[in-house]
């Protein structure tokens, strides 16, 4: 899983205009898409990833947790709604805990607008997160 989420940050991250204009484009989906495969994984290997991301890739984790809740918010999906959590989970709440909390409190109202139950979502992902992260998780989302 390290290698993966290694691969993915490295990657040159999108900037400009065209990034932000469309929810989802292939930047979102290949993050969806590796947050599906990585919460296959344990609580180690969990561990060992988010070693591996440094401040600005936090960052750049906040804002897809971000746009997965744009892109949950247009298809009612839960999947993707449960990736804006993993990035919360990978990312750890270390860049600036502020703006984790002022996105997970849209992804409440995203989840409650559609009558779908996050209790779920955060259990399973709270499982894989450190032990600081699953409480400000349940605390706050």
């Amino acid at each position: 899983m390290r290698e993966i989420v290694r691969e993915f940050l490295e990657k040159e991250q999108p900037r400009g205009i065209s990034f932000w204009k469309e929810v989802p484009n292939s930047t979102d989906r290949e993050f969806h898409e590796l947050m599906k495969a990585c919460g296959r994984f344990g609580p180690k290997e969990w561990s060992d990833a988010r070693k591996v991301v440094s401040s600005k890739q936090g960052a750049f984790l906040t804002t897809m947790a971000s746009r997965m809740i744009t892109w949950s918010e247009k298809a009612g999906d839960e999947e993707v709604m449960y990736s804006s959590i993993l990035a919360h989970v990978l990312e750890d709440f270390r860049t600036d805990e502020r703006e984790n909390l002022v996105r997970l409190s849209g992804l409440r109202g995203v989840a409650d607008s559609f009558g779908i139950d996050l209790g779920p979502l955060l259990e399973k992902a709270t499982a894989l997160a450190t032990t600081e992260t699953a409480r400000k998780l349940r605390e706050r989302a």
